[in-house]
């Protein structure tokens, strides 16, 4: 969950549909050299998905359903969106096209992409989220509105206490705010972009923030993907940040 773990950053798990996980997993770990810094590896949550099915003995699209989604009152936290009109979800890019080129970049071939003159809309972005997992996995494939992403930002800006009880044990929520290296903690990034606090980007365009220092929570959902030609965001994401300390503490904006 920090990131540490030394497996790559990536790797087109669909590319081979018909083998196990975790004999794909296997073979990358013989054929990839180890990582010796923080890599931010997709893999990591992979793994993690998988260890939360064996523990559960549930999938992990009910797992998250069990212990987090009706528990906690999150009604549009959840896997696959079948059943929710497109109209509230965010359409994102045009065929995987980003993937499409990392794959040639590595001489791997795949012959099933998603149309590139259609937006993916009501899937997960990801491709081996989509291919691999059936729009299920560790890594990629959860949605949610702003409101249900910054209950569970508040979750942990309340050091797991929920509705009065502590439902995530406080000595866990701590170490998950601990920094081991790199600037990451457990499943968390600490950098510039989130001032005096931690938070999580995706690639679609998504972040939270939490401060416990401000006591403040952000949570920005953008499809930066959906458009001919992606742009980087992290420069929105950081002066949404700026914008928000300002309006609340205007002596400790950071810039």
């Amino acid at each position: 969950m920090s990131h540490s773990s030394g497996l790559p950053a990536w790797y087109p798990f669909y590319t081979r549909r018909e083998e196990d996980f975790f004999s794909i997993l296997a073979d990358i770990l013989t054929r990839y050299p180890k990582e010796n810094s923080t890599v931010y590896s997709d893999l990591n949550f992979m793994l993690l998905g998988k260890i939360i099915e064996t523990k559960t003995s549930l999938s992990l699209k009910e797992a998250v359903e069990h212990y987090i989604s009706k528990p906690l009152g999150l009604p549009t936290l959840f896997y696959t969106p079948l059943h929710t009109p497109k109209d509230r979800i965010a359409a994102t890019e045009y065929g995987n096209q980003i993937e499409q080129g990392m794959c040639r970049e590595r001489g791997l071939t795949f012959d099933e992409w998603r149309p590139v003159d259609q937006p993916i809309h009501g899937q997960v972005n990801d491709g081996n989220g989509f291919y691999y997992f059936d729009g299920v996995a560790g890594h990629a494939g959860l949605f949610a509105n702003a409101e249900d992403v910054a209950e569970l930002g508040q979750l942990y800006l309340n050091e797991g206490i929920w509705d009065g009880e502590q439902w995530i044990d406080r000595s866990i929520i701590q170490a998950a705010k601990q920094d081991y290296g790199g600037a990451r903690g457990l499943g968390w990034q600490f950098a510039p972009m989130f001032p005096k606090g931690y938070g999580h980007t995706g690639f679609t365009g998504t972040s939270l923030w939490v401060s416990d220092h401000h006591q403040l929570i952000t949570v920005l959902l953008t499809n930066r993907l959906h458009t001919e030609k992606p742009k980087a965001v992290n420069e929105l994401r950081k002066d949404v940040h700026q914008e928000i300390m300002k309006a609340f503490y205007k002596k400790e904006a950071y810039k």
